[in-house]
């Protein structure tokens, strides 16, 4: 895919780009690890991060709805309720 693209960016740096996205790709790595492996920092990194892209996605919707757009808004603010809830649950057991 990221040679399909290339063609279109021109002026783009394109080993900036490959450095962002290997990077994008270690840190959801890194999440991943820190969810399977039970550890807080990793709900609330998971959280967050997926509360980052509900706005985009609203906005997507409003703008141009379709089946797909809805689920993938769906999906995306049931995982972000289920780390809440998580995140929710762990306070509860400290207190």
């Amino acid at each position: 895919m990221f040679l399909q693209y290339a063609d279109l960016l021109h002026d783009a740096d394109l080993q900036l780009i490959l450095a962002l996205a290997v990077c994008y790709a270690a840190i959801r790595m890194i999440e991943a690890y820190g969810l399977w492996s039970d550890f807080e920092w990793a709900e609330w990194m998971g959280a967050l991060s997926g509360a980052i892209y509900v706005p985009f996605e609203i906005r997507h919707i409003v703008h141009r709805s379709t089946v797909t757009g809805l689920a993938v808004f769906l999906l995306n603010v049931s995982v972000v309720g289920f780390l809440a809830y998580q995140l929710w649950r762990r306070r509860r057991r400290v207190v």
